[in-house]
């Protein structure tokens, strides 16, 4: 099941006309062309909800029912085929004649969706982070709203960071020929990473900077940049030595999509003795950072994900970490993974 974003995180700005993005940010060019495809009635209705705002095409396997505009424009079929990103999509459907390329209704030959609402059962683009500008509520009517909400505000020219940097000098995923290390392709949960045989390619129009890639890298090729880790880090190393010298504190690292609740749950970040650490993604900072705070006398790095986007591959470095701890003699529970609302005590653990 694809997981997405419900509205345009703050990672996605609009860009004014004449005003291009920097070399750290990815360009996203939409003109409000969207397919809507699933059942009739679901797409008639969201279909008349849009098109004054969007220049929609509906594909239905059904006619279009009553109340629907004699000139909104309407195809028999269903969708075969779907890839792409925001600005950027291409779509095949079965129709009665065969397959057949779809194009918006309104556009010169050859042109591409900038917007797809699918409103079928199960998602055409399946993947645990669904591309920018893609929306599959599955019948989740919450999901439904969010998505008619947030389509129309995705027009235009719009850009987002570029989350990683990836060193080639320092990969080992190909060798004199020899496949090696492919880690990021296999846990990519964007799909935005695959191979050609000889190199490693990102697409940074499906990255969405969850951080799964850094986080099973073993040489370091891939680093997180939008912040870079380093200053993820010193960020955390400011909070964490403002406090109490003599009684460091237990770090909770969080997202903002978990942000209030952690906070909440934590006493509003009030404790004297728990520093609270919002990470873009929980996945930014992995091993490394967590020991090193850990071996400096913080008695507990926490850590509380918004999402299960990194999954299972945080809980696997987690695990790896734990039993190093152990068999270093130190407690293992000094770091654990846990849901916002299970943070009681979070901050009493003493240092072992």
């Amino acid at each position: 099941m694809a997981t997405q974003r419900p509205v345009p995180g703050p990672d996605l700005r609009p860009l004014a006309e004449g005003i291009d993005p920097d070399e750290s940010e990815v360009l996203y060019e939409s003109a409000g062309r969207i397919l809507i495809t699933g059942p009739a009635e679901a797409c008639a209705a969201a279909a008349i909800r849009l098109s004054p705002r969007l220049d929609v095409l509906v594909l239905s396997p059904g006619s279009p029912p009553d109340g629907v505009p004699p000139d909104l424009p309407w195809r028999r079929g269903r969708l075969a085929s779907l890839d792409g990103y925001l600005g950027h999509f291409w779509a095949v459907a079965e129709c009665k004649n065969g397959t057949i390329p779809l194009e918006p209704a309104r556009t010169d030959p050859g042109g591409h969706f900038d917007l797809v609402l699918d409103l079928g059962a199960s998602p055409a683009i399946d993947r645990r982070i669904a591309p920018l500008g893609y929306f599959a509520p599955q019948g989740d009517s919450g999901a439904l709203r969010r998505a008619l909400d947030t389509l129309p505000r995705l027009t235009g020219r719009l850009a987002k960071p570029r989350y990683f940097e990836y060193r080639e000098s320092f990969c080992v995923h190909s060798r004199q020929g020899q496949t090696g290390c492919s880690r990021c392709i296999e846990t990519c949960p964007a799909s935005a990473i695959d191979s050609d045989s000889e190199a490693i390619h990102f697409d940074p129009h499906l990255c969405q900077g969850c951080g799964t890639c850094t986080l099973v890298c073993p040489t370091g090729a891939v680093r997180y940049r939008q912040p870079s880790a380093d200053d993820l880090q010193e960020k955390l190393w400011q909070r964490v030595r403002t406090g109490d010298t003599h009684r460091p504190p237990a770090l909770i690292l969080c997202e903002p999509g978990s942000e209030t609740a952690v906070r909440a749950a934590a006493g509003q970040s009030g404790e004297r003795h728990t520093v609270v650490g919002v990470l873009p993604a929980i996945a930014a900072l992995g091993m490394d950072t967590w020991l090193e705070f850990l071996a400096a006398g913080v008695p507990s790095v926490t850590l509380c994900p918004a999402s299960d986007q990194s999954e299972p591959h945080l809980s696997t470095e987690i695990e790896q970490t734990r039993r190093l701890l152990s068999g270093l003699g130190h407690d293992p529970d000094r770091l654990v993974l846990r849901e916002p609302g299970d943070l009681t005590g979070a901050a009493d653990r003493p240092a072992t």
